[in-house]
């Protein structure tokens, strides 16, 4: 029997841990788990000062997110970071996004992104200076901001947005994502 993953509320999604390449990213349970089985199987990570120690120490953070995991590994000087960077990029995981707490207020015309302000005029714009980090496309920060926004800024995008073109408002505050690398 080889490990594998199995999600219980998909019957379809069958992951074979050892063998299985699945390089869909970040926003893919295969994906993490094959990098997590990776890190801790093929690289020999040691489970109790590893895995344990980056998932449960919240002294700096609680992970939510394998990006969470990467940045409390990366603070707690843990044994591996670089396998562990390895793993994120073999997996497509190398760049993801971070959402800073401070949002950006949406200004109108003929206003236009001001980091200092936190002001920004399209989503576009955005993208320019938050999203194109490692080859970041302009749809996929659209999916991010759109996602982020609707569920955790509800109210705040405006009528007619989809993931495709999310659609803002002057004088209301959003959820800017901020694409990082993990990397040492």
């Amino acid at each position: 029997m080889r490990p594998s993953y199995h999600d219980g509320y998909d019957t379809n999604l069958n992951y074979h841990l050892d063998t299985d390449n699945t390089t869909l990213g970040p926003h893919s349970e295969g994906s993490i788990q094959e990098a997590l089985w990776r890190i801790y199987k093929v690289h020999g990570t040691n489970f109790k000062d590893g895995f344990w120690k980056a998932f449960s120490d919240t002294s700096k953070r609680t992970v939510r997110t394998i990006f969470d995991l990467f940045d409390n590994w990366k603070d707690l000087s843990l044994d591996k970071l670089d396998k562990v960077i390895e793993a994120y990029k073999k997996f497509n995981m190398q760049y993801g996004y971070k959402y800073p707490d401070d949002k950006f207020t949406a200004v109108a015309s003929p206003k236009k992104y001001d980091k200092a302000k936190k002001e920004f005029e399209k989503v576009d714009e955005l993208h320019d200076n938050h999203g194109k980090l490692g080859g970041g496309t302009s749809a996929e920060y659209n999916e991010e901001f759109y996602n982020r926004n609707k569920h955790f800024n509800a109210g705040a995008l405006a009528a007619g947005s989809s993931i495709a073109t999310p659609k803002v408002s002057a004088g209301n505050s959003y959820i800017v994502p901020d694409r990082f690398e993990a990397k040492s």
